[in-house]
């Protein structure tokens, strides 16, 4: 997908950021907006980047990556979870592949260990301010597994543009390892890891997951740490080895280890514990949309969407960038 590969393009810049921002002199504040966040979290937590200041807005970043409670192996309330995996024990996913390498557990470190999303940018929190929209259209969930049709807009049977981004952060972590599996018909996801199965076929039969669910859930740790007995898909090799190189485990994270929470830009974080350090754009009844709204869409209403901090009129959206102003001491 697209957005994955947009990812691993926002890995290779962090350290292209934090040589230019290294080179500037006096208080550092930064702004990021969307997957902008992912380059400058990357900068500060992965190459040392030092700010004062840094002001996230609809952050294209899984919650759990500064909040690490909102990472969820709750499989009942959690639409981040693919329906096929709802069987399978956690501890046989790939988004909890690392914890077979837990330090504490095994002998010596292992690179497999950094596969997650799970407290990756924690070192973004001082500073940090969390510029949320509970109405953002891209990272809202819908209940349960989406199909590539959920959410889209249509007009004499055609998708129309109104409607092709809603959904997008949930599909884009749950169609991680579905490509080319059936349903998509190598339109979607990816062929790395995440949700897809390690399939097998025998005498032509129709593939099948080399794993059932009851066979998965009984294998040991140690099993399950080998790629014989892994349930997901067993690609790319990289994953299945000690050490992994840093643009290895970028593109790993990217498009083979599903987030279990949503994601930032519609989130409050309970790790941000001063609330004049979040903002819900989308809350209507505060002081930051006096002016009412100018928009009111079939389907979202008057939502502050994704984009609305520059598609909407500065008449209506002025006052966050007041407060970003003001908070961050920008006069």
């Amino acid at each position: 997908m697209a957005f994955c590969g947009n990812v691993v393009h926002a890995f290779e810049a962090a350290p292209h950021i934090r040589d230019y921002v290294s080179n500037l002199s006096g208080e550092k504040t930064v702004m990021a907006h969307s997957l902008g966040n992912m380059v400058v979290s990357s900068a500060i937590a992965d190459h040392g980047m030092g700010v004062g200041k840094y002001f996230m807005l609809n952050a294209a970043v899984p919650a759990e990556a500064y909040d690490p409670g909102l990472w969820s192996t709750t499989v009942s309330a959690n639409n981040m979870v693919h329906e096929d995996w709802f069987d399978y024990l956690p501890r046989t996913w790939s988004a909890l592949y690392n914890k077979l390498f837990d330090p504490d557990l095994v002998f010596g470190d292992d690179d497999r260990y950094s596969l997650t999303w799970k407290g990756r940018f924690t070192a973004c929190l001082p500073g940090l301010y969390n510029y949320y929209s509970s109405g953002d259209e891209v990272f809202e969930q819908f209940t349960g597994t989406p199909l590539p049709t959920d959410g889209l807009s249509w007009h004499l049977g055609v998708p129309v543009v109104t409607g092709t981004e809603r959904y997008t952060w949930q599909k884009q972590e749950l169609y991680k390892g579905r490509d080319g599996m059936g349903e998509f018909a190598g339109l979607f996801g990816t062929d790395a890891a995440g949700w897809g199965f390690e399939l097998i076929s025998v005498m032509g039969e129709e593939p099948h997951p080399a794993h059932t669910a009851a066979e998965a859930n009984g294998f040991s740790e140690t099993e399950l740490a080998d790629p014989l007995y892994v349930s997901f898909r067993r690609a790319p090799a990289c994953m299945f080895a000690n050490p992994i190189i840093a643009t290895d485990r970028f593109a790993l994270l990217a498009k083979a280890i599903p987030a279990l929470s949503g994601a930032t830009g519609n989130t409050q974080l309970s790790t941000i514990t001063d609330n004049g350090h979040q903002i819900d754009m989308n809350n209507s009844a505060s002081s930051w949309r006096p002016n009412g709204w100018g928009r009111m869409h079939d389907v979202y209403q008057d939502r502050w969407l994704h984009s609305d901090l520059k598609d909407m009129a500065y008449f209506y959206n002025h006052k966050i960038f007041e407060s970003i102003v003001e908070q961050g001491s920008l006069k």
